[in-house]
């Protein structure tokens, strides 16, 4: 044989025989070590327990009708006193009035005003400031105060 078939030939020998070493001597883990993984809890049944009763929920309190009406009249001399004060050279805080003004009747209105005149000054006062000519006559007039004396206040 040939040097070189020699050298390949032992050298093949040897690795193979110190693969086959390794894998006999080779520590093994125990199968007892091993432990597969723990599944995720059960989920929570979906049927209630019998035995303990389920939660009472409080009713919602209902609002009176005099509450919604009290309501309705305060939020709106609230926003009547938002477009009314306050600087707006946008003309937004006249649409609001006339927003609100639209969506009460005659009676509402005027306790609008006096809901206003108790809790945000004078209703009166306040429209002739921000008003002037055919739309204070007008505004006065939605919520029954004189008009008509543009040299001298209305109210």
């Amino acid at each position: 044989m040939k040097t070189s078939s020699v050298l390949i030939l032992t050298t093949s020998l040897v690795v193979v025989g110190g693969l086959a070493a390794l894998l006999l001597f080779q520590k093994k883990k125990p199968l007892e070590e091993y432990k597969p993984p723990t599944p995720p809890p059960p989920p929570p049944p979906t049927t209630p327990d019998p035995v303990t009763p389920a939660p009472v929920v409080p009713a919602v309190p209902q609002m009176s009708e005099s509450e919604k009406y009290d309501k309705k009249i305060d939020g709106a001399a609230g926003m009547l006193y938002e477009a009314l004060n306050g600087i707006d050279w946008s003309g937004a805080g006249e649409e609001q009035f006339w927003s609100v003004t639209r969506s009460l009747d005659k009676d509402e209105r005027e306790d609008v005003a006096d809901v206003y005149d108790d809790d945000w000054g004078n209703l009166c006062w306040d429209i002739e400031g921000d008003f002037s000519g055919a739309d204070e006559t007008r505004a006065l007039k939605k919520y029954g105060y004189p008009s008509g004396n543009y040299v001298y206040s209305n109210c």
